[in-house]
């Protein structure tokens, strides 16, 4: 597993202070998986990681759920998310979880060995 935390900035014209400023710190985790059943396990725990911490660490009440097709990360066969609820009756997207499947695998010409050298 990979995990990569790197600041990004956004050329927005109109930022939202609190919520997301010009430059925010991102994160991101990459897994590679031997299963459909394992890459998708992995892309609901994260799931459940994030709106655990948003009860408990935070104290945000998120909605968790899974992104329409349309939603979807480009890329990625499923996009789950946790949702927030916003003063104005708005939702903001809180997090996200992809299940990538093999599309940037296939993208990089990467391949998935097992601890046997078998693909």
């Amino acid at each position: 597993m990979v995990n990569q935390w790197a600041n990004v900035t956004r050329w927005e014209m109109c930022t939202k202070p609190f919520v997301r400023t010009l430059e925010f710190l991102w994160q991101e985790g990459h897994t590679a998986h031997a299963t459909r059943e394992e890459a998708e396990k992995e892309a609901l725990q994260m799931t459940d990681t994030y709106t655990k911490f948003a009860h408990e660490q935070a104290a945000i009440l998120v909605i968790a759920g899974r992104k329409s097709k349309v939603e979807t990360f480009a890329g990625a066969t499923i996009t789950y998310t946790i949702e927030a609820m916003m003063g104005g009756r708005k939702a903001l997207q809180a997090g996200t979880s992809h299940n990538l499947g093999q599309n940037f695998s296939r993208a990089f010409g990467t391949e998935f060995t097992d601890e046997n050298g078998q693909r």
